[in-house]
């Protein structure tokens, strides 16, 4: 069976008073809370004010048997 997984997920740093895109960063597990954001973009040297959007993923195929799918997806939930 062929599965998808997201590898790296992708945002945008936008400065809140311009609207305009002042930088770009990667995270290797998706970031769903405002402080999660602000947090990975001060590491990543961009101002804590910033506003980050998601804006691309980049994910992997790859092929297993059935058998593991299913035990992986099982252990998922």
């Amino acid at each position: 069976m062929v599965r998808t997984k997201i590898e790296k997920w992708q945002y945008a740093a936008i400065d809140r008073k311009t609207g305009q895109t002042i930088g770009f960063f990667e995270s290797d597990v998706e970031l769903k809370s405002q402080k999660a954001k602000k947090d990975a973009a001060i590491s990543a040297g961009l101002p804590e004010s910033s506003a980050c959007v998601l804006i691309d993923t980049i994910s992997c195929r790859y092929e297993m048997p059935d058998e593991q799918f299913f035990a992986e997806a099982k252990r998922l939930d």
